[in-house]
């Protein structure tokens, strides 16, 4: 997560602001920003690359994810080893 993402979540916590998609990014952004704080500022060649990190960031977030399910599924597994072997 950017600096500026988590400035944005930090803004928006305690408040029910509505969110919509940003249409270039497809991040979310508070509906009364006249912009989106994420690409708003960047050219088209740097929006490519903003992108790429993104999708780069949800790939290894969702094999991050996987991983923590087969060690809970694991953990599960022994602990229930340990208990039938008592």
């Amino acid at each position: 997560m950017s600096l500026g993402a988590l400035f944005l979540k930090l803004a928006q916590h305690g408040s029910r602001k509505s969110l919509q998609p940003c249409p270039r990014c497809g991040l979310l952004y508070p509906v009364d920003l006249a912009r989106c704080p994420h690409c708003g500022d960047i050219d088209a060649t740097t929006l490519e690359r903003f992108k790429a990190t993104l999708e780069q960031r949800r790939a290894a977030n969702a094999n991050l994810g996987r991983l923590f399910i087969y060690a809970g599924v694991l953990l599960f597994l022994l602990l229930i080893l340990v208990a039938l072997g008592h």
